[in-house]
């Protein structure tokens, strides 16, 4: 009798079926294991290589953390390039209904809470870079696509991924 042919006395059994269900396992347990192995690296973790994420445009760079937690504040630094006595900072709406704002470094100056998103304007100073410090809680989960712009330049975007 052949032993890698399906049998069907005593009981109905499918050996193809079964070594493909073997196959499906061991590979199942090599990712459990590499996703085991790449976080005990640390690598999406707080100072990990991959953690953060650097946006430069004409007259803006962005600062952020690519993966966040949502019980965690999240950090994003907006830095404007220029020498104009004003800065506006416009957020999209994908910003705006994911994160609630928790405090801003520098205070602005004025600001609008907008359909399309937020409008933050900042006076600098000349002792002052020009940075924007937003502390923000994300309130859902998710892959979220959030883009910035100051001015009339065009929107930077950069994607955020923010788990339980």
């Amino acid at each position: 009798m052949d032993e890698t042919g399906s049998r069907k006395y005593p009981v109905d059994e499918h050996f193809r079926f079964q070594r493909r269900t073997w196959i499906v396992e061991r590979v199942g347990w090599v990712v459990l294991i590499a996703i085991s192995l790449v976080a005990l690296t640390g690598l999406f973790g707080t100072g990990g290589p991959l953690e953060s994420g650097l946006v430069t445009g004409k007259t803006l760079s962005i600062d952020y953390q690519r993966f966040e937690r949502r019980t965690r504040l999240a950090r994003f630094i907006f830095r404007f390039s220029g020498g104009s006595a004003e800065h506006t900072l416009h957020l999209n709406d994908a910003f705006r209904n994911t994160y609630e704002i928790t405090d801003i470094q520098p205070r602005p100056a004025g600001g609008a809470a907008e359909a399309h998103g937020y409008d933050l304007t900042f006076s600098s100073k000349a002792s002052s870079p020009g940075a924007v410090t937003v502390w923000a809680k994300p309130h859902r989960m998710g892959v979220i696509h959030i883009a910035a712009s100051s001015g009339d330049a065009p929107p930077l975007d950069f994607t955020v991924l923010v788990y339980p």
